[in-house]
């Protein structure tokens, strides 16, 4: 399965004059294609008649949908709202939800696996705690970062950094061993923000077999992730 998703969030201040920053998010555009079986079915939110098919139903309840979150001065998400019209939504099972989740979900991502001291080129350090994977229950992860020196992305000077390391816990519904994670980050110090992102989940389901209920099948399964900035629109000066 593949799902490119744009999404748009404006930042506002908090009610109250509380610090921190609230954000109000929605996705843009949804495209997914999924091939099984032999068989490949897609959607493009931008298109009329997909909306209308099993599967366009099923995304386009859920992309419709709007959310709102209050992060503190840490940028971590103290209040979550989940607004807008809905729609009638086709269940398919086998298939994720995407929308307020993932929304919120990249957020929570962002202050992920930058140092909480300055860093030099060359230096590295290690991060420890929980991130939620597609399919599974809460994981632990331990990551070990390296801040790889400036270049250039897109005509833009941006401080690199390369992270890895492995993830463990339970899926919901199968055991998974294995798990390793591995990725990058480009950082923007004039914007202050992470330009692109990319990260690769690797690990290995033990499902029961179809036919035989005793006999557990190893599931190779990979999870590659990436964020890109398209643009910042600065706030009219009031």
């Amino acid at each position: 399965m593949r799902l490119d998703q744009q999404a748009r969030y404006d930042a506002l201040a908090r009610p109250g004059g509380k610090k921190g920053v609230r954000l109000e998010a929605l996705t843009e555009r949804l495209e997914v294609k999924v091939r099984s079986r032999g068989k490949t079915l897609t959607y493009d939110s931008m298109n009329k008649e997909d909306r209308t098919t099993t599967l366009g139903q099923h995304f386009q309840a859920r992309v419709n949908r709007r959310v709102r979150m209050d992060l503190n001065e840490d940028l971590r998400i103290v209040a979550f709202e989940e607004f807008g019209p809905s729609s009638t939504e086709t269940s398919l099972p086998e298939l994720p939800d995407f929308g307020p989740d993932e929304l919120r979900h990249l957020v929570a991502l962002i202050p992920q696996g930058f140092p909480e001291h300055p860093v030099m080129t060359g230096e590295k350090w290690n991060l420890r705690g929980i991130r939620e994977v597609e399919g599974a229950d809460t994981l632990t992860f331990d990551l070990a970062y390296r801040h790889q020196g400036y270049q250039m992305h897109e005509q833009e000077t941006c401080v690199g950094i390369v992270f890895g390391g492995t993830m463990a816990g339970e899926a919901s519904e199968a055991n998974f061993s294995g798990a390793r994670v591995q990725g990058q980050i480009l950082f923007d110090p004039a914007l202050e923000m992470t330009r692109q992102a990319e990260q690769t989940i690797s690990l290995s389901l033990t499902v029961p077999h179809p036919q035989h209920e005793n006999v557990p099948v190893a599931v190779p399964v990979q999870q590659e992730q990436s964020f890109r900035l398209l643009h910042v629109v600065p706030a009219k000066a009031r």
